[in-house]
């Protein structure tokens, strides 16, 4: 359904040359009005514990767990762009692709 949903938008910013931020936010509302009303008011909050805890709980009470994500991931992908090849490519391609083809 994403894709359809992001094809919408290309459409729309493409056609009638709308910025993508006014694009993006209007779709926004009308995809969750149509939410709200397909599924006449209700959510899904069947969730498993452990997923509902990522999202909302707190280690020992203090530290959110949303935060000890992201500390994670950052030092998961710090350690990929700075000690890997691949990484480097990375860095190495944004800031110039032609100066990237020689550099590897």
């Amino acid at each position: 359904m994403e894709p359809i949903c992001g094809a919408f938008n290309g459409a729309i910013i493409t056609k009638f040359a709308i910025p993508s931020i006014i694009v993006t936010i209007g779709t926004m509302s009308l995809f969750r009005g149509l939410a709200y009303s397909l599924l006449e008011d209700s959510y899904y909050n069947k969730f498993p514990k452990l997923v509902s805890n990522l999202g909302g709980g707190y280690l020992f009470g203090y530290i959110p767990y949303a935060f000890l994500t992201f500390i994670i991931l950052a030092i998961i992908f710090a350690f990929i762009l700075h000690k890997t090849s691949v990484g480097k490519k990375i860095y190495s391609i944004g800031n110039n692709p032609d100066a990237a083809q020689y550099t590897v």
